[in-house]
């Protein structure tokens, strides 16, 4: 396991350049909303300041609608119909965009300085709300035909700014008194006439219930009083029922099908459950809430207050267990520690004692594994084909549905941490415990302690020869050539290896404090890339053209086995490299989030070792392409190697590789995404050789 240390290490060589041509975007899940609602067929709506997201798979995922740039105020939905209100200039201030196509195009339907707003929808869809008029005060209004109506009598308060609105199932209208009037205002009669209730009371949430309860949340007027609570009634509003929570700033408040009520408080959420008449804490933390959701599909969702730091900006939290565990939507607030990618492009990151939070789209938005599914601390993880491994604080986990379930490997064999592991050629499984090492012949059913017993083996790593490499916290680097059923010393007696890799030739990489040792002779000898006053916690590679390190003092790149350059996060801990199945690079940062490179990288793979009779350059395939095509290489002799794609213009647009290459057959990958359709050129420089081909990038 790998631990942040604070050392002085003296006499070190200063050598790193601050160049950086990585982009970077942050995966922070979905953007930071602060309205929730359901539309038809179990769609949900999140509304953030200048977009509403939609999603249709029950949070797991989040999509941008069609509502352009502006800031939203108040959304409104029911069924196939929403109605958004929002403020864009000084001219049309008060703006309401419509949908009639569960958000799938919504069309501007009011545009003035002022106007309407709290909008409400009736289970017959017609529309609600409430237009100011000037000097007099408010009224009801209904939109019909492409047009407003106002409706009944003026509301007996010149109130300067309703907070929340709603109708019940019978039509009955209930309304929030206004700041500075508190209570709330009833009408069974479309706005005739109205009737009060909690007169100068906060109440500063409301809503109805499945089965017709209105729900309204009094604030307390000060922390010492007791004077708020949540009430319900069964009669559209003319009696109400006390039940409670009256020590608590309520903002938000909602019911499920099966009368279970949730609110959202300055100090987390609270949940009245029917059966038992009584209230409980659910979590998911002592933090403000602003909105909350019960969804059809038995979900619940809540959104924190945006106090300006990065754990807390408006991220929402979905529960799928009536509020019993709550997975938030940003990966922000985690400790990564390790990350994956599956077969079918989820991101995986393992963490420090919150188990493993997963993206299925990119790192659009995030959901955390729940507690029981599979162990706390996710050390490092492995892939073999279509089984990814997770080594962990209770052993190796293993997964066949792209890490979505998890199977505990050794729960039977011992009960420890496994820090590491290793898939050998012939499908064996090595891992690396607390109490040496530990192998497996059948797929993790049954498993053989095999050596290094008295030591804790907290990294391991092979190459494609099936040598495997070892770090201990008492024997140094070791190495086996039998799978791991003998082991022999290569020295490096050190307590400060962090991580162990091996490339594809099998160099085999070592993160220590002060830079990165490299062998290239199965560990007979090694060189130091030296690094300033730093641990180097975790190495990548992008084929054979890059290397990647990451540091408590941010990631650095090595190019064309040159120098080493700093490529971002200056001052972060990087703990975790990995690429995504488009070859973009991924950085986890300790308590800083995920990121991903805005570009994909390059990717160089040494297809074949063997001296080929001449240097070739073969025509790309797919071709035409898109966005992604595989370029092959055949180096005769120990060459400078370049290969560079032009425009049709003949400017260079992209340096796929450039550096000394070994004779071998070589592939390289080129993702052309953010490049325009159109005719391009490769061209291949190996010493005298040169050759150039055409290609077609299709859109």
């Amino acid at each position: 396991m790998r631990i942040i240390k604070t050392l002085f290490l003296i006499a070190v060589l200063p050598f790193v350049s601050l160049s950086q041509d990585i982009q970077w975007k942050k995966l922070t899940g979905l953007p930071p909303c602060f309205l929730l609602r359901e539309g038809a067929n179990g769609k949900l709506f999140a509304m953030g300041d200048s977009y509403v997201y939609s999603s249709t798979n029950d949070g797991l995922s989040w999509d941008k609608t069609s509502i352009p740039l502006s800031y939203m105020r108040e959304l409104a939905s029911h069924n196939q119909i929403s109605i958004a209100g929002v403020n864009v200039n000084a001219n049309f201030n008060n703006q309401a965009y419509l949908t009639t196509d569960n958000g799938v195009s919504w069309n501007r339907i009011y545009a003035a300085h002022d106007g309407y707003g709290n909008y409400m929808i009736s289970d017959s869809d017609i529309i609600y709300g409430f237009v100011e008029i000037p000097d007099q005060g408010y009224k009801l209004v209904k939109y019909s035909s492409q047009k407003w109506d106002t409706l009944g009598t003026m509301i007996p308060r010149v109130a300067t700014y309703f907070q929340w609105s709603a109708i019940d199932h019978s039509n009955t209208i209930i309304v929030e008194g206004g700041i500075g009037y508190g209570g709330i205002l009833i009408s069974k009669d479309y706005g005739a006439t109205w009737q009060t209730a909690f007169a100068s009371q906060s109440v500063s949430a409301g809503c109805v219930s499945p089965g017709n309860t209105i729900i309204v949340g009094i604030s307390q007027t000060a922390s010492e009083n007791l004077d708020g609570g949540v009430y319900t009634s069964t009669d559209h509003g003319s009696s109400w029922v006390d039940i409670g929570l009256k020590d608590k700033r309520i903002n938000s408040a909602t019911a499920d099908s099966a009368g279970n009520i949730y609110v959202a408080t300055s100090v987390g959420i609270y949940g009245y459950r029917s059966a038992t008449k009584m209230w409980e804490y659910l979590g998911p933390s002592e933090t403000e809430l602003v909105d909350i959701l019960a969804a059809r599909s038995g979900s619940v969702f809540s959104v924190s207050f945006n106090y300006g730091y990065p754990s807390d900006q408006e991220v929402l939290y979905r529960s799928v267990d009536k509020g019993g565990f709550w997975s938030p939507s940003s990966a922000e607030a985690f400790a990564i520690f390790s990350l994956i990618t599956s077969p079918s492009g989820n991101i995986l990151a393992g963490t420090l004692g919150d188990r493993i939070i997963m993206s299925m789209n990119g790192g659009a938005s995030w959901v955390q594994l729940p507690p029981g599914s599979i162990a706390g601390y996710i050390y490092s993880f492995a892939l073999d084909g279509s089984t990814i491994y997770a080594a962990t604080d209770e052993g190796l986990f293993s997964s066949t549905d792209d890490g979505v379930s998890w199977k505990n490997l050794t729960d039977r064999a011992f009960s420890g941490s496994a820090y590491s592991v290793a898939i050998q050629s012939d499908g064996r499984i090595i891992i690396g415990t607390n109490f040496g090492i530990y192998i497996s012949t059948d797929n993790g059913n049954s498993w053989t302690p095999s050596g290094l017993n008295t030591s804790k083996v907290l990294f391991l790593a092979n190459n494609k020869s099936d040598i495997v490499y070892a770090s201990t916290d008492n024997s140094g680097m070791l190495s086996s050539t039998d799978n791991g059923n003998t082991w022999h010393s290569l020295g490096l007696m050190r307590d400060d290896i962090q991580t162990i890799v091996v490339n594809d030739v099998g160099d085999v990489f070592v993160g220590v404090y002060g830079g990165v040792l490299r062998s290239t002779n199965n560990g007979a000898s090694w060189t130091q890339s030296i690094f300033t006053n730093t641990y180097v916690y975790t190495i990548g590679f992008n084929g054979l053209q890059d290397v990647y390190a990451g540091t408590y003092n941010g990631l650095f790149r090595m190019r064309y086995g040159q120098t080493w350059t700093k490529i971002g996060f200056n001052g972060q801990t990087v703990l975790a490299l990995a690429f995504d199945n488009s070859h973009n690079l991924l950085a986890g940062l300790y308590q800083g989030g995920i990121y991903m490179s805005t570009q994909p990288v390059t990717t160089v793979e040494l297809l074949s070792g063997e001296l080929p009779a001449l240097t070739r350059l073969e025509q790309n395939y797919p071709n035409p392409f898109n966005p992604t095509t595989n370029f092959k290489l055949q180096i005769a002799s120990l060459e400078f190697v370049s290969l560079k794609v032009y425009d049709i213009l003949g400017r260079e647009v992209a340096t796929l590789l450039e550096e000394i290459k070994q004779p071998g057959l070589y592939e390289v990958i080129w993702d052309a995404s953010g490049f325009a359709s159109g005719v391009y050129y490769y061209k291949l420089s190996a010493g005298n050789f040169s050759e150039m081909k055409k290609m077609v990038l299709v859109r």
